[in-house]
Parts: structure tokens; sequence; C-alpha cells
């Protein structure tokens, strides 16, 4: 009798140090996952996967429950829908039970912010605009020689023959129509902004491209331009400059109407 009873003792021993190893070897497996986890994602979103089997995260995945599954997660959610996850090399990556992969996570903020599309994209812009700050400063430099001490006259044949001459800080367009003769307007001017390529074109870009056959719409400078009238009246408008054929043209509603010009044949 003893001896059954010191067998049936043995055997509970037994199986209770197996379900302690076996839980301790799952929760040395499931360690790993444990902790905050920062995404890719737009809204550098956070999981947090906890010991007691909970997970929290933001918006696009519901708190819920976590449970390995030999070698990934299931994260189950309170409406009781389920996602895997995967780790390898430090990241966790998030798949629908389908196999879809939806987002990678990284145990450190750097190293997810290094490999985020959107901040990657911020940084481009900011490279970019950097070198389109210093690109500015140097056109500033040469558009006195750019835009004065010549003649300006327009090459959109479907209007009058128009002139330009530009002044330190005034400008002189005359215009001939062929019926009702010619006209002078002057205008002092401020430039009030240098823009290089700014994204949105300031005139209609595909008529302007067809027109005159000029590429690389891109490559140009925009000047924002305050114009005040004899009466005192202020008006703003945009002006492109942009190199063309080893010289510059210039395109811009000096008076009203869009003209384009090039610096007049001496």
């Amino acid at each position: 009798m003893n001896q059954t009873k010191n067998i049936k003792s043995k055997l509970i021993l037994l199986v209770l140090t197996l379900s302690i190893v076996v839980l301790f070897v799952s929760c040395s497996k499931g360690d790993k996952y444990i902790g905050n986890w920062y995404s890719t994602r737009k809204d550098e979103h956070i999981l947090i996967i906890k010991k007691d089997g909970t997970y929290t995260a933001g918006e696009w995945i519901l708190p819920g429950n976590w449970t390995l599954d030999g070698e990934q997660v299931i994260l189950t959610d309170n409406l009781g829908m389920n996602k895997v996850i995967k780790f390898k090399d430090d990241i966790l990556t998030v798949y629908t039970t389908d196999g879809e992969e939806l987002h990678k996570y990284y145990k450190d903020k750097k190293e997810a912010d290094k490999n985020n599309p959107a901040l990657i994209e911020k940084e481009k812009e900011k490279e970019l605009e950097k070198k389109n700050e210093s690109k500015i400063e140097k056109f500033k430099e040469k558009l006195p020689g750019i835009l004065q001490n010549k003649t300006w006259v327009n090459i959109d044949e479907d209007i009058a023959d128009v002139e330009l001459i530009i002044e330190d800080d005034t400008y002189i367009i005359t215009s001939t129509f062929k019926y009702t003769g010619t006209s002078e307007h002057k205008f002092k001017y401020k430039i009030k902004d240098v823009k290089f390529a700014p994204k949105e074109y300031p005139f209609d870009e595909e008529k302007y491209q067809k027109a005159y056959g000029l590429k690389n719409l891109n490559n140009f400078y925009c000047l924002y331009i305050e114009a005040i009238n004899e009466d005192n009246k202020k008006r703003p408008f945009k002006v492109v400059v942009q190199e063309y054929n080893d010289n510059y043209i210039i395109a811009g509603s000096f008076l009203g109407a869009i003209n384009i010009f090039a610096p007049k044949e001496k």
C-alpha cells in the first residue's frame, strides 16, 4: 500500500516538475517578445507586449492577449481577430493569418526611424530643401544681371508685340497692337520671395511646354513679386525664370495676361 502511495507521489511530483519546466521554457521563449516595439508606420505606432500575456497597441491593432505558437506569437484582439508575429534578426513582423505582411517593429526606436518610409522621405525633403536654399542664394546674387540692362520681348505670336525693361525697382512694359497702337505702363515692384522649383507650377505647364518646346520644367526659379501702379495699388504675381538655349526666359503676368519673354537680340 505504502509502495503504491510512493509511486503516486513520485508521479505527481514528476508531472509538476515537467509542468514547471514547460512553463519556464515557454516563458523563456516568450521573453524576447516582451517590451515596447516601435513600428515603421507613419504614425510611429508602438506595440507593447506584456509579461501577463496581454498586449496594447495603437489604433490599427485593438488590445488583447498573446500566446506562443511554436516560434511565432498569436495576437488575439478583444473582438477575437488574430494576427501573427514572427521574430527574426531582432525585428518583429506582423502578418495576417493569411500570411500578408502588415508592418515591422524594432526594439530600438532609432532603428525604427531609420527604416520608416515617411521619416526617410522627410529627411530627403530636408536635404533637398538645404540644397535648394544654397541654389537660391547663388541665384539671387545673379538675378540683377539676369533681369536688368536688357530689353525683353514676348515670344508668344498670338498676342501683341510686348517689350519689357526691368530696372532696379521699376519695370516698364510696352504693348503694341495692330489696330489700337502702343501703350506704356510703368510699375514699381518688390521681389518678396524666391523659390526653386516649387511643387505647384504657376502656369499651365502642358500648354507652356507644348508651345515653346521647353523641357525639364522642374528646373526653374519662381519669383513672388508685388507690383505697385501709379495709383499705389498693389498686385501680387509670380514670375518664372528658366535657363533656355544658353540664356534665360521669363514668364509672368507683368501687366495682366501672362507673357513669355526672351532677351531681345541686339
